[in-house]
């Protein structure tokens, strides 16, 4: 799957400063409660720890490099997912600007408080980068509300906190990194030249590639309608493909 191992960015001074974790790591607010604690990652996972943060008495401060894509969980009853099993055979073309215009509707202009708007549509993003929106599940409410601030992005780290990317410092008593995962394939099938830059196989699903016949991926698409329902696109695709391949050889 997409992920396979955290991953922390090779932050300058990062080994100099104590307090550094990964999300991975994170169980639960109670220890941070009255810390000075710095969310970096703008996924799911960075908007539920910093709320959840908030709401436990730390001071939180969001670290954002890219503005993410907020929409609600369910909007009148509807799962925000079951829009987006429904717009996923569309292209992005006709995808983002729906999002975008949902988003917007839904949430609201953050601009006010440090979110501006993306600058590349969700369903791109997804398709492109691997980047899901965010549900909302009191992020909104908590930027809002000032219970997390956000900040720019991190640029380095040092005992006493970091450095963020307009030159400005934080004072810190704990970093925690959500800032996601690699699928981490090159141990395995490195040498066969079925990866990308990225480390992603070149074809998944029911296609195998030319260099591997007969090696399949599955579960390394993302999409605006969840990653365990393309898992399980992924699995029945191949696993029909399988099925025509084993009845014509008997």
């Amino acid at each position: 799957g997409l992920h396979a191992a955290p991953f922390v960015p090779d932050w300058p001074g990062r080994d100099r400063f104590a307090g550094l974790v990964h999300s991975s790591d994170y169980r639960n607010a109670a220890p941070y409660a009255g810390m000075r604690v710095v969310v970096a990652g703008t996924g799911n996972s960075g908007a539920e720890i910093a709320t959840e943060l908030g709401e436990r008495g730390a001071d939180v401060a969001w670290s954002i490099r890219t503005p993410p894509t907020i929409l609600p969980r369910d909007t009148f009853g509807v799962a925000t997912q079951r829009v987006g099993v429904a717009l996923r055979s569309l292209p992005p073309r006709v995808v983002d600007p729906v999002v975008k215009a949902y988003a917007r509707l839904a949430v609201g202009d953050l601009a006010p408080f440090g979110l501006a708007t993306p600058s590349r549509g969700a369903y791109t993003r997804a398709k492109e980068e691997h980047v899901l929106p965010v549900l909302d599940v009191g992020i909104v409410a908590a930027v809002k509300s000032g219970r997390v601030r956000v900040v720019p992005a991190i640029r380095a780290l040092d005992e006493a906190g970091v450095e963020l990317a307009d030159g400005s410092r934080l004072a810190a008593d704990a970093v925690i990194a959500c800032t996601g995962y690699r699928p981490d394939l090159e141990a395995l099938v490195g040498g066969l030249r079925v990866l990308d830059a990225r480390g992603l196989p070149l074809a998944g699903g029911a296609r195998d590639h030319v260099r591997a016949p007969g090696l399949y991926f599955v579960g390394y698409n993302a999409g605006v309608s969840g990653g365990l329902r393309e898992i399980a696109l992924d699995a029945e695709s191949l696993a029909r493909r399988l099925a025509r391949e084993l009845t014509a050889r008997t």
